[in-house]
């Protein structure tokens, strides 16, 4: 293919991504395969069409991050955009932990030791071991629990345990 032929075919996936409310497949070397195109003709034209590509491809990328982020299934992605979704997904669940021990209430009672805890899934409300109702639970809903019942859910699945207190 020769280097407009390639921006042309590039532009027109943007443009589809961009109408489309799902991910379009791409081929796990997509990203590659389009920059070795190019690359692999030297000429001054090549040139300036890698550097059109970038744009088109950094657009793209946007795109289909922002579709994952709102919701749409990321299995259609390909391996390096799976490995970037997956990161962005572990630093909004740092950062909600972060919030949640920002947000953490002073008013907890110091006679035992609660843990904060991410919950896996929807839980009903239930009586904690100190005989308090908590809940109903959300999945990813953070919240500070005592640390026998945390421990307890934590060894079914249902919460990972963030921090102690």
């Amino acid at each position: 293919m020769k280097p407009y032929e390639v921006f042309e075919y590039v532009s027109n996936i943007v443009k589809s991504e961009f109408e489309t409310e799902t991910l379009q497949k791409l081929d796990d070397e997509f990203y590659n395969n389009v920059f070795n195109i190019v690359s692999d003709n030297s000429d001054e034209l090549a040139k300036y069409f890698l550097n059109l590509l970038s744009e088109q491809l950094v657009l793209l990328f946007a795109i289909r991050l922002t579709k994952v982020i709102n919701g749409t299934e990321s299995k259609l992605a390909t391996k390096k955009e799976r490995y970037v979704f997956h990161k962005y997904d572990e630093f909004r669940r740092a950062l909600k932990m972060f919030v949640a021990t920002l947000q953490q209430p002073s008013d907890i009672v110091r006679g035992s030791s609660k843990m904060l805890v991410l919950f896996n899934t929807q839980l009903d409300p239930f009586v904690d071991s100190e005989l308090n109702s908590l809940g109903p639970f959300e999945k990813s809903d953070m919240a500070y629990i005592p640390e026998e019942d945390a421990l307890v859910l934590s060894r079914y699945g249902i919460v990972d345990v963030l921090l102690g207190e």
